[in-house]
């Protein structure tokens, strides 16, 4: 095996060399994981048969790493990189696996969700006070490493989802301003209009309309999705429907205000369609009970 001092470290770029944030962090991941690869041979002056094992599969792993960052996946270059440092764990030796826990355990407490947290203290009580084995460390990373790889996931689902809600952000603007053009929104400024309840309705659904864009922008800029990582395909889908879901929630409303089934006293254009915006922004209490009864496919 050649042992010069840069034959495993990968040629740059490493990534897409599209001078993101993301792709300089990858860039240096894969970068430090060719130096950490390069540091355990330099380190172990006899390799074990499992030694062995674990550096093919660590040199394998990084090439997929380097092509996953080449296609611009970051998701799967990321995976790959963590599969890396628990691989590595075989190296270690026992004290440094026992100075390693602490720092891993209290990250779990302050960065993951509770449940995390309380996997990361169990694990972390199973060495009873002595050494950590090597699969305690490594399930102590994969905790670490499957929530950093969920907000990956989010954050990308997130930034594929920009050009489809600001397109439908877009249809919507353009939407009220051609309905204004043609005089639709007349009536709520003028007295000598008949109002019929056709002009309700379709008033009504223009601002739960207007109401489900707005949440969908808000929920966008927060990277919201609800409790469940859906697929992509799923995920556009429910951005399509919300729309229509605010559009509809608002029409019971018109519906049964004109039938007098609720007396709200003076029903101005304001109270009914300030309702309407309501419901319509209130589509995203309907889409999170959705995902939440979806499967987690994160």
């Amino acid at each position: 095996m050649n042992h010069s001092p840069n034959a495993d470290l990968p040629a740059a770029p490493t990534a897409a060399p599209d001078g993101t944030p993301q792709a300089s962090r990858l860039d240096a991941a894969l970068l430090d994981a060719a130096r950490e690869l390069r540091a355990e041979r330099d380190r172990a002056s006899a390799a074990s048969d499992e030694l062995i094992a674990m550096r093919l599969r660590a040199d394998a792993l990084l090439a997929r790493a380097q092509a996953a960052a080449r296609a611009c996946d970051a998701y799967l270059a990321f995976d790959c990189v963590q599969q890396i440092e628990r691989e590595l764990v075989l190296a270690t030796t026992a004290e440094e696996r026992a100075a390693r826990v602490p720092a891993l355990v209290l990250e779990a407490r302050a960065r993951l969700e509770p449940w995390r947290a309380a996997v990361a203290d169990r694990l972390a009580d199973a060495s009873h006070g002595g050494a950590p084995s090597v699969a305690t460390v490594q399930a102590l990373l994969a905790n670490l490493h499957a929530a950093a790889q969920e907000r990956l996931y989010q954050r990308l689902l997130t930034e594929r989802q920009v050009p489809v809600v600001v397109g439908v952000a877009a249809a919507t603007t353009v939407l009220y301003l051609a309905w204004s053009l043609i005089g639709g929104f007349d009536w709520l400024t003028n007295e000598n209009y008949e109002i019929t309840t056709a002009m309700w309705l379709i008033t009504g659904a223009l601002f739960g309309l207007f109401g489900a864009v707005l949440s969908m922008l808000f929920g966008l800029f927060r990277g919201a999705h609800g409790g469940a990582l859906p697929d992509l395909r799923h995920l556009r889908l429910i951005t399509f429907a919300r729309p229509l879901v605010g559009l509809l929630s608002a029409l019971p409303i018109i519906l049964l205000l004109e039938a007098g089934v609720f007396n709200l006293g003076e029903t101005t254009p304001a109270l009914v369609f300030g309702l309407c915006f309501a419901a319509g922004f209130a589509e995203r209490w309907f889409v999170a009970r959705l995902l939440r009864r979806e499967p987690d496919r994160g």
